[in-house]
């Protein structure tokens, strides 16, 4: 016999019930009766008559009757008249009729685990285990029977409280971490497992381009400085801004060029800056000091005086002291080797340049130096100094 198919009439809206083949495609239990929406009882329009529910089945005959499940073969139940299978383990949940299995019946209606289980008033049927009902929602510990409090949250299998609100873990207090999706505080791991071995294949590394020579002061080929790298034109593309120097030479004389980084074009050159050549030894930064939306590039010249060279290799600045005379850190030996940091030092929104133990503003007017004497800095630095900026005082500046 195929599965049965009721209907509503408009004369009797009486709730949906089916059942198909107990061997081969389950059961609608009698919690389809009990919980079907209440809103789908009211009665339908006269005129019209409508299929409610179509289960489309091959069966192998008529279901099996039963009056308890000793009717039934092994592993099945006895629903409403007809033997059904058994609930499955794991973190099945089923309502039971008052007459399922043996006539005994399971008054808080929930089956649980297998062999099933009817759990007890006031418990929730928890990956297959008869719990009692967690408010909260959040359970916690090895078997989930421990239910956090309102607000808590489960680490390393203890309910715990949330912390405060952080962007990182330097925000949280010892002991705690920055969970990134609360962006709260919690207690740590215990242990902390963060230990991560990346495993590597062996590569062979090729040279993508390379700049040997050029066209312009061809003599100045040789690099002992790190490049600097930044999109100077706006495409997208950085650019590499390298210091070059002779074989041989002294006092560090050098060139500036700007390379094209997809390429290892030359794009521009420079030696000489109003009157005096660029140095081939410091480190130099590259940073927006006019805000124009394009970086400048900071250096120095051979004589001492910091300068500033627009993204297309134009000056912008020579440093000068506030009543416009020139300034300069001292001879080659000074800042050979030095390196250029930038930094908004005072929070007013435009960067500071400092070299040693000089600081000039966006455009190259001094602010302040100072030398070994005062122990505050050293502005004496032939073999290089790197300044590192930092708010230390946590003061925003």
């Amino acid at each position: 016999m195929p599965n049965a198919v009721v209907a509503t009439s408009p004369s009797a809206p009486t709730p949906l019930i089916a059942h198909r083949s107990a061997r081969r495609m389950g059961a609608l239990t009698a919690r389809a009766r009990e919980s079907f929406p209440r809103r789908y009882h009211r009665p339908m329009p006269r005129f019209a008559f409508t299929l409610a529910l179509l289960l489309v089945a091959c069966g192998d005959g008529a279901a099996d009757t039963c009056s308890t499940a000793a009717d039934c073969a092994g592993g099945e139940r006895c629903v409403d008249g007809t033997c059904v299978p058994g609930v499955d383990g794991g973190t099945s949940e089923r309502d039971a009729a008052p007459d399922d299995d043996a006539g005994g019946g399971c008054p808080s209606a929930i089956l649980c685990g297998s062999p099933p289980a009817c759990c007890a008033g006031g418990q929730e049927c928890i990956d297959g285990a008869c719990l009692a009902a967690c408010e909260s929602g959040v359970r916690c510990g090895a078997d989930l029977a421990t239910c956090c409090g309102g607000g808590q949250v489960c680490v390393s299998d203890v309910c715990a409280d949330v912390g405060g609100p952080c962007t990182d873990s330097y925000d949280c207090p010892e002991g705690a971490f920055c969970e990134p999706t609360l962006e709260r505080c919690l207690p740590q791991f215990d242990p902390v497992t963060c230990r991560v071995e990346p495993t590597f294949e062996t590569f062979e590394p090729t040279i993508e381009w390379s700049v040997e020579s050029a066209t312009e002061h061809p003599s100045f080929d040789q690099a002992i400085v790190m490049p600097a790298v930044m999109d100077l034109d706006g495409d997208r593309v950085p650019e590499v801004v390298q210091s070059f120097f002779e074989p041989g030479g002294t006092e560090c004389r050098g060139v500036i060029r700007a390379l094209r980084g997809g390429t290892g074009e030359i794009l521009w050159s420079v030696r000489d800056v109003d009157g005096e050549q660029v140095s081939g030894c410091p480190t130099h930064a590259l940073a927006d000091l006019d805000g124009d939306g394009t970086p400048e590039i900071v250096t120095m010249r051979t004589d001492g005086r910091i300068l500033a060279l627009r993204a297309d290799g134009s000056l912008f600045w020579l440093s000068t002291r506030s009543d416009g005379s020139p300034y300069s850190v001292g001879d080659w030996r000074t800042f050979a080797n030095a390196a250029v940091a930038i930094a908004d030092l005072d929070a007013d929104g435009a960067p500071e340049v400092v070299i040693g133990a000089v600081v000039v503003d966006a455009l190259g007017v001094l602010r302040w130096e100072r030398d070994a004497r005062t122990l505050e800095g050293d502005n004496d630095g032939y073999v290089g100094g790197l300044p590192v900026v930092a708010d230390i005082d946590l003061d925003g500046t």
